[in-house]
């Protein structure tokens, strides 16, 4: 068993040639998909980030951009609330 040094999954194949089947079955069109940010309406490519809890809805996503300006001054209130 090897572990992946990008995405860090365990991979049962001894087979180092091969490469990581998880980062070649899914980074490569993930990262090439066009999304909108479900808080500005811009379109980016990327993994995209959890806009919780500024947007609450399952499966939404943020830019970066937002989630630097947005989400994260919104987690950090949200943290000092309690």
């Amino acid at each position: 068993m090897m572990k992946c040094s990008e995405c860090l999954s365990y991979s049962v194949c001894e087979d180092e040639d091969k490469g990581c089947a998880i980062c070649e079955a899914y980074e490569p069109r993930v990262l090439a998909e066009k999304k909108v940010c479900c808080l500005c309406g811009k379109e980016f490519t990327g993994w995209g980030n959890n806009p919780w809890p500024v947007n609450r809805n399952a499966g939404a996503v943020c830019c970066d951009d937002c989630n630097e300006t947005k989400v994260l001054e919104a987690r950090i209130r949200q943290m000092y609330r309690k």
